[in-house]
């Protein structure tokens, strides 16, 4: 149901952006609701692709990279190392699949 509400939520974010393409905002306001639109509709639609991946993903990923974007905020020379320590984990940590052979 979640994968639903992402491509359903991004088809219409996307759907925005285009229509402020096609009738441009004449406000500042409304510029920055165009940008908002664009990008949280990508990132929807990118995670929309990317959902049965994310889903063998462990649960406690998330806040391993929460961690990381905030260290990676306050000392930005860190990203030299914390992405590739979340990477190797993300990679490492996921759920291995129950193998049909053997039950």
């Amino acid at each position: 149901m979640r994968r639903h509400i992402l491509g359903i939520s991004a088809i219409i974010l996307l759907t925005g952006a285009v229509a402020f393409l096609i009738w441009p905002p004449e406000t500042a306001g409304a510029q920055s609701l165009h940008s908002a639109c664009t990008r949280v509709g990508s990132i929807c639609a990118v995670i929309w692709l990317a959902y049965r991946d994310l889903e063998r993903l462990p649960s406690w990923i998330g806040s391993v990279i929460l961690v990381a974007a905030v260290i990676i905020a306050i000392r930005p020379r860190m990203a030299i190392i914390g992405i590739p320590v979340v990477i190797a984990l993300m990679v490492l940590g996921r759920k291995k699949k129950p193998n049909p052979r053997s039950s």
